[in-house]
């Protein structure tokens, strides 16, 4: 038997300085923003995809807040998808003044087999009309289409 795994880390970096706040009030920012993410009846995929944000069991991400800034990450068996829709939700915020932000992922297996390794890159920003726009390239099928 083998273990697939899907990792990511990264940092929001001018997290603190876009967001201003101190350390506290930003991380209770963020538990706000993903309760309401959670409980937005306007968006139906955020309420299936955070169904149960406040023990973050499912969540697929870990996150805290730094001197650096926003630090997000998985270890084993990460949610790109979360990830994704929680970045959307954070740059639609209008106490948040990123206009983007993006992350990359490694996908591993603990044995060598063939087809099993891979990653990829996440880019979100703030469309033109303030939507998000999200755009996602992932190493199998970009080497795929190539082949």
């Amino acid at each position: 038997m083998a273990n697939n795994y899907l990792q990511f880390s990264f940092v929001v970096p001018g997290f603190a300085h876009a967001a201003k706040g101190s350390s506290e009030e930003l991380h209770a920012w963020v538990v706000d923003l993903l309760t309401q993410v959670d409980q937005d009846e306007q968006s139906p995929e955020f309420n299936e995809l955070f169904m149960d944000f406040a023990d973050c069991e499912d969540l697929g991400f870990s996150w805290d807040i730094s001197d650096e800034g926003l630090s997000i990450w998985a270890e084993e068996n990460g949610n790109t998808d979360h990830v994704t829709k929680f970045l959307c939700a954070l740059l639609q915020q209008e106490a948040c003044k990123l206009n983007s932000v993006g992350f990359t992922y490694g996908e591993s297996c603990s044995r060598m087999r063939g087809g099993e390794f891979s990653g990829g890159a996440v880019f979100v920003s703030r469309g033109r009309l303030g939507e998000s726009v999200v755009e996602h390239v992932d190493a199998r099928d970009w080497l795929g289409m190539r082949l």
